[in-house]
């Protein structure tokens, strides 16, 4: 069993990013990674097996409690996670036309139901596998698979029914 100073240092950047990709809020984020430690460190650690998934759950579930409470369900952009690893120099219009895409799929991933944005948050923000998805949320593998491509899909419908409405808009000008 780690100590309280090597479970935080062990897995204080995964929970905070999974805080961030399910609050979408920097202040939400290291708010509730620190209170994630703050409930771990004060359990009864001794019969824990899987330190990774037990710690990842405590997240999740604190950050679900979180969505819950809040009415309107404040979100940020899920690309600013994805574009602060970006080093790149780029042009103002390359950058403009970046960011303006990160706010759409924030809007369409924020419009996903908790269940589902919880699991593709493991998935693609986390990097876990299926497997570690499954057994951190406490869920059969199909329903990972099923949230997974159910994720997908509405997120591939609503990028095609803008990109639809965009080229009628474009057609209406010429």
């Amino acid at each position: 069993m780690r100590t309280d100073a090597e479970l935080f240092e062990t897995y204080k950047r995964l929970v905070y990013r999974i805080c961030f990709g399910m609050m979408q809020n920097k202040a939400d984020a290291e708010d509730l990674c620190q209170e994630t430690f703050v409930k771990a460190l004060r359990e009864d650690r001794s019969d824990v097996m899987h330190e990774k998934s037990w710690i990842i759950r405590i997240a999740i579930n604190l950050c679900n409690n979180q969505l819950k409470r809040n009415s309107k369900g404040r979100y940020k952009e899920l690309v600013a996670y994805v574009m602060s690893r970006t080093v790149h120099t780029e042009g103002v219009e390359q950058r403009f036309e970046r960011k303006e895409r990160a706010m759409e799929i924030d809007d369409y991933y924020a419009a996903l139901p908790v269940k589902i944005r919880s699991v593709m948050t493991l998935k693609y923000v986390s990097e876990l596998s299926v497997q570690e998805i499954a057994h951190t949320l406490g869920i059969p593998v199909g329903t990972v698979k099923s949230r997974l491509n159910k994720g997908l899909n509405v997120l591939r419908k609503r990028l095609d029914k803008e990109n639809r409405v965009a080229v009628k808009g474009e057609e209406c000008l010429d």
